[in-house]
């Protein structure tokens, strides 16, 4: 249940991240999975070279899951921006944010790619960190770009994008699952999600999701929380 990057407040009353003494102003986000990309679970092959200037290294970087409960309103967005800029987040998947965009823009320090909403429900975000290096060649800080995303699937329950950059392509995705209590669904979902991703198995992955499940164990990894379990709530 450790977590080397942050840690989750103990009590709602601990989980703001600006206030004063009488006002709290911005609920910390209601984060469902926030994960490292350590040494040893780097995004894609990184090849090396013996010359210095060719050299390649990956970054650990921060990645954050959140069911938003709707991004529609402009305070609400920019709180969250505010929220993600502080935890020096480098990619963060949103899911039900409800907003009928469908396109690929920016916010502050982020290039956001959209979903759009189903009948005011629903709809999926990626935001990519610009101001964050990836990693480096040689001394070189390699960034994200607008040129390094194309979106593979793109409906309200999920976004699939393929992103190339010069040290790694790799798969980012923020999905949201049907509840349990729609069997239908769920039933249909899982398996038509699996025949999106099919054609891209041979990438490393980075899924944001909202899989409204329960998990019978904790895998061992840092790219796993265990909040939803009943082990922790980290």
């Amino acid at each position: 249940g450790e977590n080397r990057l942050a840690q989750f407040p103990e009590s709602l009353d601990q989980s703001f991240i600006f206030s004063n003494d009488d006002v709290k102003k911005q609920l910390v986000l209601p984060t469902q999975t926030i994960a490292a990309f350590l040494d040893e679970y780097k995004i894609g092959d990184v090849k090396e070279d013996e010359e210095d200037d060719k050299r390649m290294s990956m970054s650990s970087s921060l990645v954050v899951s959140v069911n938003a409960l709707t991004l529609s309103a402009i305070v609400t967005r920019e709180s969250f921006l505010c929220q993600f800029a502080e935890l020096k987040a480098l990619i963060v998947g949103c899911q039900e944010t409800r907003t009928k965009k469908n396109n690929i823009g920016t916010l502050g320090n982020f290039i956001i790619i959209y979903s759009s909403s189903f009948k005011g429900q629903f709809g999926c975000e990626l935001w990519f960190n610009i101001t964050i290096p990836i990693g480096y060649k040689g001394k070189r800080p390699i960034y994200f770009n607008a040129r390094n995303f194309e979106v593979l699937v793109r409906r309200p329950r999920v976004l699939i994008v393929l992103v190339r950059t010069e040290l790694s392509t790799f798969i980012a995705t923020s999905l949201h699952a049907p509840h349990q209590l729609t069997p239908a669904e769920v039933i249909k979902w899982w398996p038509e999600l699996t025949k999106d991703l099919d054609p891209y198995k041979e990438y490393p992955c980075v899924h944001c999701i909202d899989a409204n499940t329960h998990v019978p164990c904790v895998p061992r990894a840092d790219g796993f929380g265990d909040l939803g379990t009943g082990q922790g709530g980290k």
